[in-house]
């Protein structure tokens, strides 16, 4: 298996991120519900004074161009409100300003009372795919998220149709170790840091040896360490995250790994402040894979409304 498809199995895990998979429509039906209830609460008082029961049709429309995402979670949304919904496009489809992208019927007050939960819903997913798609084009590498996310898997879905690598989606499906679980090594047992680094890696090996394990580094020495005590233990893919290593950092530790014969054996991630302008120094320098944080963590939402048909 070569290192693109490594990364590939390592990092993408939205396969389930739809609603035929029952723990993702167990999260999204969680989250419509907190957010109908907390825009809707005792009733829409306006709505309710100007209507009786009318019944309308709206349509919904990008304003500038981007990439959609939400189309499927939005239609799930006004099904269960009462509302008739037709998407004139797929998720992950690249579409112009001015474009429809959904036509909707029913009630006038359910429509307009339901209207701000699906615009913003449509208009974060499809932000977060815009902006990952942005990013991948100039990266040239995989780019992924962090779990640095407002809405969870509904954000890591978003990345995916952007053509991002949702990384992972919990605590729960990788083992990754950060330097507070070294630091807490540290305090515990009187380790210094690269003991830490052995202790940590040996002790989730020997538990999780099916699993994906990730290690922080902040040096080039702690690369190096982590990358030898990969070698004496079972992991399903080994990663050295380079954290907050400038661009001239990682190159000097993948050559660094190279010459000590450690390179093939791992994978190298950047990761820490890395912003659009950086992407291509560190595709240059030999990243395997790029983490961007801000994907998901400063968020422009593409501009979509509705209006009456």
């Amino acid at each position: 298996m070569n290192r693109k498809e490594r990364v590939r199995k390592a990092y993408q895990n939205g396969e389930g991120l739809h609603l035929g998979s029952e723990p993702y429509k167990l999260f999204v039906d969680s989250y419509l519900v907190q957010t109908t209830q907390q825009d809707y609460g005792r009733g829409d008082i306006t709505t309710q004074s100007i209507f009786n029961g009318e019944r309308g049709k709206t349509i919904v429309e990008v304003q500038q161009d981007g990439v959609i995402a939400g189309i499927e979670e939005a239609l799930y949304y006004f099904s269960t409100q009462g509302v008739d919904a037709t998407a004139y496009v797929r998720d992950g489809t690249i579409v112009s300003a001015g474009q429809c992208i959904i036509r909707k019927s029913g009630k006038i007050q359910i429509l307009l009372h339901t209207e701000r939960t699906g615009l913003n819903l449509l208009q974060r997913m499809s932000g977060i795919a815009t902006t990952t798609q942005q990013y991948v084009t100039e990266a040239g590498i995989p780019v992924a998220a962090t779990r640095k996310t407002d809405l969870g898997l509904l954000d890591k879905k978003a990345v995916a149709l952007g053509g991002g690598y949702t990384h992972r989606l919990g605590l729960y499906d990788a083992i990754m170790i950060k330097d507070t679980h070294l630091d807490q090594l540290r305090a515990a047992r009187g380790y210094n840091q690269l003991d830490a680094i052995s202790d940590a890696l040996k002790a989730c090996a020997g538990k999780h040896p099916e699993a994906n394990i990730k290690i922080e580094t902040q040096t080039l020495e702690e690369a190096l360490w982590a990358a030898e005590i990969f070698q004496t233990v079972q992991a399903k893919e080994k990663i050295l995250m380079l954290d907050n290593f400038p661009a001239d950092k990682v190159a000097e530790t993948i050559q660094a790994l190279k010459t000590a014969g450690l390179y093939k054996s791992v994978l190298l991630e950047a990761s820490g402040g890395i912003t659009f302008d950086c992407l291509k120094e560190y595709a240059k320098a030999g990243s395997d894979i790029i983490l961007v944080g801000l994907l998901t963590s400063d968020v422009k939402k593409i501009s979509i409304h509705e209006v009456a048909a």
